[in-house]
């Protein structure tokens, strides 16, 4: 019934404040990170921590969080509370199953404008962002590999001290190549999807944010997969980006430039070829050529959370 409905988790709370009550000094700030129910957890926990500790700070790294049957509208499941300084969630975009709907824009409510909020899509299903070793071992590890870093980068940034690093360090060009490889390898992501039998939780559905609203989680969606690999590649590859997406820039050599910063990362050149560049050959007969200004811009209508979150704020950015 757990695994169904969340029965228990409201037992899991009281445990967590009546153990956060017994340290001395209480602490000033809490981070949580959560999978799932226990993301949902993480927001059902802060609620009840503003009751009791108003003036503790609480900091949320939330994975798919997934409310379960009858929960989604639970006010300690739905409302993130001012206490919350920074959320974080990532979102499973080839989740089908109609039981596991996440708790995305359209469930949440954020009672403090001030609360540094930011929503982000990643490819895979519900365990895609978290079962590292199952899926690089089948070749589909990049979706897990950045959610574990980006994990690392924000529990870190806040005062969580770890034994040995979870994950290798990604510099910002390694991380546009990681979500180059999440691109070009799309296809095998939706295959992950859950099969007949597992669908039969509710249904197959594509979840509403990526049907409906993916425009409102990122902006250039055509290309960009969320906001923080926009953000990324903007801050790596600005002229190339102003360029391509602002239809701004008259400075075809700095754009060359950026392209040959992409040289040795295979699958972000490839993503760029795809989009109209083409390097040099190799004889020298042929100098780069770029594509049309302005070509990959599209309407705009991201919402203003998504736009207004500071990622530097979370200690994203190395």
């Amino acid at each position: 019934m757990g695994m169904l409905s969340g029965a228990g988790w409201d037992d899991n709370v009281i445990h967590a404040v009546a153990t956060i009550a017994e340290l001395n000094p209480p602490p000033k700030t809490v981070n949580m990170l959560g999978w799932s129910r226990g993301a949902v957890t993480c927001t059902k926990l802060a609620f009840k921590l503003r009751e009791i500790f108003p003036d503790m700070a609480v900091n949320i790294f939330a994975v798919d969080p997934v409310a379960g049957i009858g929960n989604k509208g639970d006010v300690d499941a739905s409302t993130i509370r001012g206490n919350v300084r920074n959320y974080f969630a990532v979102l499973s975009m080839h989740e089908t199953r109609g039981f596991f709907k996440p708790q995305d824009t359209k469930r949440v409510t954020f009672t403090n404008p001030g609360t540094n909020a930011i929503f982000l899509p990643f490819p895979g299903n519900h365990g895609g962002q978290v079962n590292l070793d199952k899926t690089v071992k089948k070749d589909l590890g990049e979706s897990a590999q950045m959610a574990w870093f980006l994990a690392w980068m924000f529990l870190d940034n806040f005062g969580t001290q770890f034994t040995s690093p979870p994950s290798p360090t990604y510099d910002a060009l390694d991380q546009c190549n990681l979500y180059a490889k999440m691109q070009l390898k799309m296809p095998g992501y939706k295959k992950t999807s859950p099969g007949r039998l597992q669908a039969l939780m509710g249904g197959r559905k594509t979840r509403d944010f990526l049907n409906n609203r993916i425009e409102q989680y990122v902006k250039y969606s055509d290309f960009f997969i969320n906001e923080h690999h926009r953000r990324i590649f903007k801050r790596t590859l600005p002229d190339l980006y102003r360029w391509v997406f602002e239809n701004q820039g008259s400075d075809a050599t700095a754009v060359s430039r950026d392209l040959k910063k992409a040289e040795f990362r295979s699958a972000l050149k490839q993503t760029l070829i795809d989009i109209g560049f083409q390097p040099p050959q190799l004889n020298g007969t042929r100098t780069v050529l770029i594509p049309i200004r302005g070509g990959g811009q599209q309407a705009i209508v991201t919402s203003a959370q998504q736009v207004n979150a500071s990622m530097s704020r979370m200690g994203l950015y190395i």
